[in-house]
């Protein structure tokens, strides 16, 4: 899988961040400190989700 940027990741609402995870689940991983990012594969990718 290549790459293009990791981003954190948060939340306000509780039924957006449902709704984000159940959309973008193949892109999400914990980092070293167990916090959410977004693997974002190109730029459109990451533009989109933002």
């Amino acid at each position: 899988m290549n790459i293009h940027t990791v981003r954190w990741v948060s939340y306000h609402k509780k039924t957006e961040w449902a709704e984000f995870t159940k959309k973008n689940e193949k892109n999400l991983a914990l980092d070293g400190d167990n916090y959410m990012n977004y693997l974002a594969l190109t730029l459109v990718s990451l533009q989109m989700v933002q």
